[in-house]
């Protein structure tokens, strides 16, 4: 498995933490938001004395907090969709697969080669964020499932490089 591919399969296994994330970076935007004051006064200066200090007008700074807090709410809907997708894929899954994709993303070293199952939870992840495009209406790629046969592969690259080569070889 790739980086890529570990990175993905981490921020499956770990949406908590993105979801925590959002929430604290939400909550600190209350806390910025309540803490603002909304009143001016026209004799305010700057440090020296020559700058006028002028707030941006209230209706903007509350546009922008609820467009924010939104945004937000939104992001939390769509980690909690794929966590839910996921976790009905890995409640299929056996405790020594389980551990396996664990020690994939932890990068454990003297794994046993389980490219099968690699391959399975990579293109159940492909198709829940298809479903998630759909769903939140986003930009999506189609999901195509990797194939497990080496074989396969191999075959399709040695038709790939003929036709490049017009069959002359390399």
């Amino acid at each position: 498995m790739d980086e890529l591919d570990r990175e993905l399969l981490f921020e499956y296994l770990y949406t908590q933490n993105r979801k925590n994330s959002i929430r604290a970076r939400l909550n600190e935007l209350e806390k910025i938001y309540h803490n603002y004051s909304f009143i001016s006064s026209p004799f305010a200066y700057q440090e020296d004395g020559m700058t006028p200090v002028r707030h941006p007008p209230f209706d903007l700074i509350v546009n922008d907090f609820v467009d924010m807090e939104q945004l937000a709410k939104r992001c939390l809907q769509i980690e909690d969709y794929k966590h839910h997708e996921f976790m009905k894929y890995w409640d299929t899954l056996n405790r020594d697969e389980q551990t396996y994709l664990k020690q994939i993303v932890n990068q454990c070293d003297n794994l046993k080669d389980n490219s099968a199952l690699e391959i399975q939870t990579l293109n159940e992840i492909h198709q829940i964020e298809e479903a998630t495009g759909h769903r939140f209406h986003l930009a999506y790629d189609l999901a195509i499932d990797q194939n497990a046969n080496i074989d396969d592969v191999k075959s399709t690259m040695d038709q790939v490089l003929g036709m490049l080569t017009n069959g002359q070889g390399i």
